[in-house]
C-alpha cells in the first residue's frame, strides 16, 4: 500500500519528552484519537571540570536520572565509587574530592538502571601555561606549554577563519609549526583530556 507522511510535534509532559502525531484518520473514515508516545532523549555531559578540590559537571536532557555516581582511580583502569549526588532536575552538579585518586569520572544512573558515563578526567590535566610565539609571525610559530602529564597526551589543531582544519599533530612543548601557512588569522587549539584551550595567531 501507499504511505503518507504525517504531521507531528515535540513537547514535554510531566518531565517526559513525547511526539504527538496529528491528523491521523482511522479505517472507518473518522479521525483517530491523538497518539502520544513517550520518547527518551539521552542525558549529555556538556562539560566536566576537575581541580584539586572539586569535580563538577554540566548536563543537558536530564530526564529519569536518579543519581550521579563519582568514581576515582589511581591508575585509570580500576575505578572505585567515591560517593553519589542525587539528581535534582538541574544542569550543574559538583562533588568534593578528598582522596589520593588521580583519575575521575561521573556515571549517571537512570531509573531503569541504565548508566551514562562521562569522559575520564585526571588531576593536573590543565596546561598551566599555554603560549605561541612569536605572534604575529612572518615565519613560524613555536608552541610552549607546561603539563605534569605525558606530553604525548596533548594534541594540537589549527583552523583557518572558515573553521577548516589545516594542521594537526601530537603536541610537544617547543615544537615549531606554521612555516607554510598563508598570511591570515588562525585559531590554534591545544587539547588534553577533557580540556581545550584556543589562541588566535596571525601569520604576516
Amino acid at each position: 500500500g501507499t504511505h503518507e507522511l504525517v504531521d507531528f510535534e515535540y513537547g514535554t509532559s510531566n518531565g517526559k519528552y513525547y511526539v504527538e502525531l496529528k491528523d491521523i484518520t482511522s479505517f472507518s473514515g473518522g479521525t483517530a484519537g491523538v497518539l502520544v508516545s513517550p520518547i527518551g532523549l539521552p542525558l549529555t555531559f556538556t562539560e566536566v571540570f576537575l581541580n584539586e578540590e572539586e569535580l563538577s559537571w554540566n548536563v543537558e536532557d536530564e530526564v529519569d536520572i536518579m543519581m550521579y555516581n563519582v568514581y576515582g582511580s589511581t591508575d585509570g583502569v580500576i575505578f572505585n565509587l567515591l560517593g553519589s549526588v542525587s539528581a535534582e532536575q538541574g544542569d550543574f552538579y559538583s562533588f568534593e574530592i578528598e582522596s589520593q585518586n588521580i583519575y575521575f569520572k561521573v556515571v549517571a544512573v537512570e531509573e531503569s538502571g541504565e548508566i551514562i558515563e562521562s569522559d575520564v578526567l585526571y588531576k593536573g590535566q590543565h596546561y598551566g601555561s599555554f603560549d605561541i610565539s612569536p605572534n604575529p609571525s612572518s615565519d613560524l610559530f613555536i608552541l610552549s606549554f607546561d603539563t605534569p602529564i605525558s606530553e604525548s597526551m596533548a594534541f594540537l589543531e589549527v583552523f583557518n577563519i572558515y573553521g577548516e582544519l589545516i594542521y594537526s599533530a601530537n603536541a610537544v612543548t617547543g615544537m615549531e609549526f606554521g612555516v607554510d601557512f598563508l598570511p591570515g588569522v588562525y585559531c590554534v587549539t591545544l587539547s588534553q583530556g577533557g580540556e581545550k584551550r584556543t589562541i588566535k595567531v596571525v601569520k604576516g
